[in-house]
C-alpha cells in the first residue's frame, strides 16, 4: 500500500515538473523583472525557575528594524495545585474565548480530515514564540480551581488587558491588518461540571470593553446606519458558551453579543456538532448572523448564515502473510462549506482526501473545489472559483523525520479576466532530540495565462537546546522572490 502511494506521489511530481504548460512559458513580454533577497535571523531562550518563567527573541530581517519580544509568568501552581493564581505580563497572545469575541464566524477553510470544534474555554493566553513580533505589551491573571466537587472541577476567572488591538488575532488573521491602537479590557469565567453517566458540562462567558477607531470610514454603519451617528467612548461586547459532551456525541453552544456605536446590541449565534460512532464521524457546524455588526477587533461580520459538514472513516487492514504483521491505517474524508449572504455572492467550498499512515510512514492526498454563485447579473450562476490538490509525504526515525509537501493550485477565467495557477514545494527535515535541528525549503510559481508571474524559494535551519531550567532557540533564513514589475 505504501509502495503504491509512493509510485502515485512520484508519478505526480514528474507531471508538474514535465508539462510546460503547468509551470508556464518563459516570460515573453517586455515587462522586467526585480530580484528581492530576504535576510533573516531569530534568536532567544527561555529561563524557568520552580514559580516563574520567561522569554525573550529578538528578530533581525533585511531592510526593517530588529524586533523583540517578551514575556513572563508567576504562578503557584506548585504550591497550591487546588488554588493557582498565575500572572502573566509581556507581549502576550490572546486566543480562546478572546478568539470567539474577535471573530465569531466558522472557519471558512474545509479540509477533508477536520471535523467539529466542540471544545470551549474563556480567555487563554500564551508567552510569545519565536514568531511573534507584533504584540503590544499586555497583563493577565487567573485564578484556577481544581476541586473535588463535581460542580468546581478545573474552572477558572481571569482578566486580560492590552493597550492594543494588534494583539488580539485569530488564527487566521493576518498579524498585519489590524492597526488598532485602542486599548481593550476583558473577564472571562469557565467551569467544568461532571454530570452521572459519564456526561460532562462546560459553560463559559467571557465579557470585554473595546474603544473602535472612530476616524475608520470603512466601517459598516458609515453605509448601512438609518439612524443619526452618535459615536460613544466605548463598545461593550459579550460571549457565552455552552458544551456538554458524551460518550458518543458532543456539542457546542454560542451567542455573542456587540454594542455598536449607536449604542444598541447585535446578536449573532454558533453552534457546532460532533457524533462519533466507532469508525466514522460526523460533523455539523452553523453560525447565523442576522444583522451587520462590528466586533471587538473591528472586523466586519457581515449578513451571513454558514453551514459546514463532514464525515470520517477510518479503519485498517493487515497483511496475513506476515507473522507479525503491522496495520495499515487508513482515513477517509469529505468536509463541505457554504454561506449564504443576501446581499453578496455565495461560497461553496468541497474537499476530499485519503490518509493513510504505516510503521513510520503517514501519507495524505487531498483535493478541493472553491464555487461561488455570482449574483452580479441578477442571475444565481455557480462557477468554478478555484481547484486544489496537495500531496503530503512523512517519514519518522529515531533521530531524523523527513516530509515532503506539493501543492497545486488551478484558478480558471471564471471570475477575472485571467487564468492563474500556482505550484508549491515543500521539504522538512528533522533531525537530532536535544539539541534538536530544523531544515526548512519551498520553492513556488505563479503563472497568469500560462506565462510565469512570479517565483520564490526560501530556506531556514533553527536549533533548539533544552535543560531543566533554560532553553535555547536560534534561526537563520534567507528567501529570494522574482516578480514582473
Amino acid at each position: 500500500m505504501k509502495n503504491i502511494y509512493l509510485i502515485a506521489f512520484f508519478i505526480f511530481m514528474l507531471f508538474v515538473v514535465g508539462n510546460n504548460n503547468c509551470f508556464g512559458e518563459e516570460n515573453k513580454s517586455s515587462k522586467e523583472t526585480t530580484d528581492k533577497w530576504t535576510k533573516e535571523l531569530t534568536y532567544g531562550g527561555k529561563i524557568q525557575a520552580p514559580f516563574c518563567s520567561g522569554v525573550f527573541y529578538q528578530n533581525f530581517k533585511s531592510e526593517k528594524n530588529s524586533a523583540e519580544t517578551w514575556g513572563a509568568v508567576l504562578s503557584t501552581d506548585k504550591v497550591f495545585p487546588d488554588w493557582n493564581l498565575s500572572i502573566k505580563v509581556g507581549k502576550l497572545s490572546g486566543a480562546g474565548g478572546l478568539s470567539k469575541l474577535n471573530s465569531p464566524l466558522l472557519s471558512t477553510s474545509a479540509s477533508a480530515f477536520s471535523t467539529a470544534s466542540t471544545g470551549i474555554s474563556g480567555i487563554t493566553v500564551s508567552l510569545p514564540g519565536s514568531s511573534s513580533f507584533t504584540k503590544p505589551f499586555s497583563f493577565f491573571g487567573q485564578f484556577a480551581f481544581n476541586k473535588k466537587n463535581p460542580l468546581l472541577k478545573g474552572g477558572y476567572v481571569n482578566i486580560f488587558f492590552v493597550p492594543s488591538l494588534n494583539a488580539i488575532q485569530t488564527d487566521e488573521a493576518d498579524e498585519d491588518s489590524n492597526d488598532f491602537s485602542k486599548s481593550f479590557l476583558a473577564f472571562s469565567f469557565f467551569d467544568k461540571i461532571e454530570l452521572p453517566k459519564k456526561i460532562n458540562y462546560f459553560i463559559s462567558t467571557t465579557a470585554g470593553v473595546f474603544q473602535s477607531d472612530e476616524k475608520n470610514t470603512s466601517q459598516w454603519y458609515y453605509s448601512r446606519a438609518t439612524e443619526k451617528y452618535h459615536p460613544i467612548d466605548a463598545c461593550f461586547c459579550w460571549n457565552l458558551q455552552q458544551s456538554i459532551i458524551f460518550s458518543i456525541f458532543s456539542s457546542c453552544f454560542a451567542v455573542s453579543a456587540y454594542e455598536n456605536h449607536q449604542g444598541k446590541v447585535d446578536f449573532c449565534f454558533r453552534n457546532e456538532n460532533k457524533l462519533h460512532l466507532k469508525r466514522i464521524t460526523l460533523s455539523l457546524c452553523e453560525f447565523y448572523n442576522p444583522f451587520y455588526l462590528s466586533s471587538s477587533s473591528e472586523k466586519t461580520i457581515p449578513e451571513i448564515f454558514q453551514v459546514k459538514s463532514g464525515i470520517q472513516y477510518t479503519f485498517f487492514i493487515i497483511n496475513p502473510f506476515k507473522e507479525d504483521p503491522i496495520p495499515v491505517f487508513i482515513k477517509t474524508g469529505f468536509f463541505s462549506y457554504y454561506d449564504y449572504r443576501p446581499e453578496d455572492d455565495n461560497n461553496l467550498k468541497m474537499s476530499a482526501g485519503f490518509r493513510l499512515s504505516y510503521n513510520n510512514y503517514a501519507g495524505s492526498l487531498l483535493a478541493a473545489m472553491n464555487q461561488i454563485t455570482n449574483k452580479s447579473k441578477n442571475q444565481d450562476e455557480l462557477i468554478i472559483s478555484s481547484i486544489q490538490c496537495q500531496i503530503k509525504n512523512s517519514w519518522h526515525f529515531n533521530y531524523i523525520s523527513p516530509s515532503v509537501t506539493a501543492t497545486y493550485i488551478f484558478t480558471p477565467n471564471t471570475i477575472s479576466k485571467n487564468t492563474k495557477t500556482s505550484e508549491k514545494i515543500t521539504a522538512t527535515v528533522n533531525f537530532g532530540n536535544n539539541p534538536n535541528f530544523g531544515l526548512n525549503t519551498s520553492f513556488s510559481l505563479n503563472q497568469k495565462d500560462k506565462i510565469n508571474e512570479s517565483k520564490s524559494f526560501s530556506t531556514s535551519l533553527s536549533g533548539k537546546y533544552k535543560q531543566k531550567y533554560f532553553s535555547l532557540y536560534a534561526k537563520i533564513g534567507i528567501k529570494w522572490e522574482q516578480k514582473e514589475n
